[in-house]
């Protein structure tokens, strides 16, 4: 695949992730869950990391040992975006701020793709 079908591919991921995670926020607390913010979460995320991998690879940076601090960076961001739904779930993180550092963390997942600073 051409790097910009895997750039594609993880916005639609970021898509799902998004759609998954407002999901889980925005449900009323004493409703019945629904699995579909759940599914979407993870998929979302199986998406970003299968095309993230995959425009590694094209780009020539796939292996560990030339990972840029950008990319590091950028791995533990979606590792938070990852658990974010956990910590609400669980009072680590309130409802209510929530949502403000799932937007911080797409923003500044963006910044470190897009500026690759640190390189």
């Amino acid at each position: 695949m051409s790097q910009d079908a895997y750039r594609i591919l993880h916005i639609v991921g970021l898509a799902m992730l998004l759609l998954g995670t407002g999901g889980m926020l925005f449900a009323p607390k004493d409703a019945p869950r629904s699995k579909l913010p759940a599914i979407l979460h993870g998929v979302g995320l199986l998406t970003l990391l299968v095309a993230g991998f995959g425009l590694m690879a094209k780009l020539g940076i796939a292996s560990p040992d030339k990972w840029s601090p950008w990319l590091i960076l950028k791995m533990v961001v979606w590792f938070l975006a990852a658990v974010m739904p956990s910590l609400i779930r669980h009072g680590t993180v309130p409802r209510s701020i929530g949502w403000v550092l799932a937007v911080l963390l797409v923003a500044c997942a963006a910044w470190l793709g897009i500026m690759k600073p640190f390189a």
